[in-house]
């Protein structure tokens, strides 16, 4: 009978660290999703910011060009969602984390 419990406890505790390598795998996952999005947020804001500064130079020298200034609108309004999806990202990564350290702690 102890030799059951034994197997039933080895087979819980192979279970449960299964279940952690799947949540680090994740968590591992979604750091690498996380910081390709930052990137790409800090690629976007550095072509914002060109692209400001030539509609900026473009209306010296020529007044308001609709066109860019609609693309300009176009990538703000990208960007804001881009953070948004982040944030959303960051949260789902932090809750793995904290779900990661009690399957941990459980073992």
């Amino acid at each position: 009978e102890m030799k059951s419990l034994q197997e039933t406890f080895q087979k819980q505790l192979n279970e449960a660290t299964e279940k952690a390598e799947k949540q680090q795998a994740t968590i591992n996952f979604l750091k690498t999703e996380m910081e390709r999005k930052s990137k790409m947020i800090r690629d976007l804001q550095n072509e914002n910011k060109s692209l400001k500064n030539k509609l900026l130079s473009g209306n010296k020298l020529c007044g308001i060009h609709a066109e860019e200034s609609k693309k300009i609108q176009a990538q703000l309004k990208e960007l804001r969602y881009g953070k948004k999806d982040l944030i959303f990202k960051a949260q789902q990564l932090t809750d793995l984390e904290q779900k990661l350290a009690i399957a941990k702690e459980e073992l």
